[in-house]
């Protein structure tokens, strides 16, 4: 149905309020009951209708408008009449979008749970390979959860960077037994091989629906910030923020972990091999802020099970 309204103006900052969508010259309010939601009730210059509009929120964010249009064909005298039906109407939408929130945010966990249920699925597949790939990816989980949280990302982004740097390394499931436990320096053929891990981790969480808009954090883990990393040679801020922040908690748990061929690192010098790198290998900004968090939290080098923005690790 078409009035030839104006364009429906949407103020934002109302909206996330509760308060009614604005149309930009309508002139006639009705003061509404001040119970719930503000109901106010708008009709055009020329009087042919009326609509009211209310958001649809999850939360504090409005996802959705409910309204009603009702033509206005009526005499002054049954505005009253109006204004209650609109009234009712708006109990009626207040119930259904109240339902519709609840569906929205069911909806939500189990999409949630099934994300993190896939996630936990690679991460035992990454156990039965390896102990120390599996220990390794828990804590590069926990350090660049850390540093997203310095750097000031959400708690939905932390969430989302926690889980799949948990899984940076899936892509060494691709990779022969012989060469990931290899003691000793490998050859360059063995490299080679070794370097495919960052692609094979991609296409296999590529199957994720959840992670696909994230993949490069998997990907793009091993690239350095002069460009001289791979799979891609990206360079500097090329590389996503989030695959750079994993590249310096990567690095920085494998320097203070034992290993066959050499021993942990203590964590000081760890944090100098950091600094040394700036600009070269990692990003600066990641660094600065991974060394301020460790110079100024209480930062258990090696946890296993933390809790940072909302991840748990």
């Amino acid at each position: 149905m078409s009035y030839n309204s104006p364009l429906l103006v949407v103020d934002t900052k109302n909206s996330a309020m509760g308060t009614p969508l604005k149309i930009d010259n309508f002139t006639h309010t009705f003061s509404g009951d001040k119970e719930g939601y503000d109901k106010k009730l708008y009709t055009n210059d020329s009087g042919k209708f009326i609509r009211a509009f209310a958001p649809l929120k999850k939360g504090e964010t409005t996802v959705g408008l409910v309204g009603v249009d009702v033509n206005a064909h009526f005499l002054v005298e049954d505005s009253k009449k109006v204004k209650n039906y609109i009234i009712y109407a708006f109990f009626f939408l207040t119930m259904l979008f109240s339902f519709t929130n609840f569906k929205l945010a069911e909806i939500l966990e189990n999409r949630k749970e099934l994300f993190d249920g896939s996630i936990n699925s690679l991460v035992d597949s990454i156990n039965a390979k390896d102990n120390y790939t599996r220990d390794h990816s828990v804590n590069v989980a926990y350090y660049s959860t850390l540093i997203a949280e310095e750097l000031g990302f959400s708690a939905s982004e932390i969430r989302i960077l926690g889980a799949l740097a948990k899984l940076h390394d899936i892509g060494k499931i691709g990779i022969r037994d012989d060469i990931l436990s290899r003691p000793g320096k490998l050859s360059k053929e063995e490299y080679e091989i070794i370097k495919l891990h960052p692609v094979i981790g991609a296409q296999i969480l590529s199957n994720i629906k959840e992670a696909q808009k994230y993949l490069s954090i998997v990907r793009n883990h091993h690239e350095r910030f002069d460009g001289e990393g791979y799979p891609d040679g990206l360079r500097g801020e090329e590389i996503p923020l989030m695959a750079r922040i994993v590249a310096v908690a990567d690095t920085f748990d494998a320097m203070t972990t034992n290993r066959p061929y050499r021993g942990a690192l203590p964590v000081e010098a760890a944090l100098k091999e950091l600094e040394k790198n700036k600009g070269s290998q990692f990003d600066p900004q990641v660094v600065d802020a991974f060394i301020k968090v460790m110079m100024t939290s209480n930062v258990t080098v090696g946890a296993k099970s933390m809790n940072i923005g909302g991840y748990s690790a």
